[in-house]
Order: structure tokens, then C-alpha cells, then sequence
């Protein structure tokens, strides 16, 4: 689902196995429809912050627009608040996601930069201070 027109191996990152690497799925009735992974990486706009990467985000084209991917993402960011003192989560989000990310709260952060293989994307960040009672 992730990479559809690229080798499987796209799909696997070398700190999955990692301790500090948090993978969520949201099922119904067995099938995984939505997933994320969150790998602790520092932000490059600033490094003193405790950062998560968010990673390897999809859903179902079929489930696509019933705010399954969105609520899987909060949830999951609820959770791993809990167990770690992450301040900000950040993606390299694809062109075509930035309304998804911006109605979950993701801010833009820096221009358009090309990932090889894959497109245009721009860093996007949420800030966990500005969300302790909303999420």
C-alpha cells in the first residue's frame, strides 16, 4: 500500500526493529487498514527538542476519507505520549498529503524538497505542547 510502483523493500527502515520504534495499526474485523510507524529522530529545525519521526503512514484506498488514517495518527499519538516526553513529531509528507496532515494538526515547516523514487514532499511538524488537553 505504502509504495505500490516500488520494490517491497521501500516499505522496511533500518530502525524498525529498534527498541524505541512504535508501529500502530487500526483493524476492522481482521484487516489492517491503517498503519504508522514512529521512530525517535531528532528535528532538524530544532535539535534540543525530544522528536519522533513519523513514518511509513497509509490506509486502504478503500478506506481512504472516513477519517480512519486520522484517528489512527491521534490515538497513536496519544499513546506514545505516554510513554515517552516526545515535544515534536514530524514527517517528510508527500505533496498530495498536506490536507491530511493540516486538518490533524501537522504544521508546514521549510519549502519543497524531492525524495528520489517517491516525489515532492515538505516537513511537517506537531507540536505536542499546544496539544495536552486537546488530544
Amino acid at each position: 500500500m505504502l509504495y505500490p510502483k516500488l520494490p517491497k523493500l521501500f516499505c522496511f527502515y533500518t530502525e524498525d526493529m529498534n527498541k524505541s520504534t512504535f508501529h500502530y495499526g487500526l483493524f476492522i474485523e481482521r484487516e489492517l487498514v491503517s498503519s504508522l510507524t514512529f521512530v525517535k529522530k531528532d528535528y532538524c529545525y530544532d535539535k534540543n527538542l525530544h522528536a519522533y519521526q513519523l513514518r511509513g503512514m497509509v490506509t486502504r484506498s478503500k478506506y481512504q476519507n472516513n477519517k480512519f488514517g486520522g484517528r489512527l495518527l491521534l490515538e497513536s499519538i496519544k499513546d506514545l505520549r505516554k510513554f515517552t516526553n516526545t515535544t515534536i513529531i514530524w514527517c517528510n509528507a508527500r505533496d498530495n498529503t498536506y490536507d491530511f496532515y493540516y486538518k490533524n494538526y501537522f504544521r508546514r515547516k521549510g519549502g519543497y524538497f524531492y525524495i528520489n523514487s517517491i516525489g515532492l514532499h515538505y516537513s511537517m511538524f506537531f507540536d505536542c505542547r499546544h496539544f495536552k488537553k486537546e488530544i
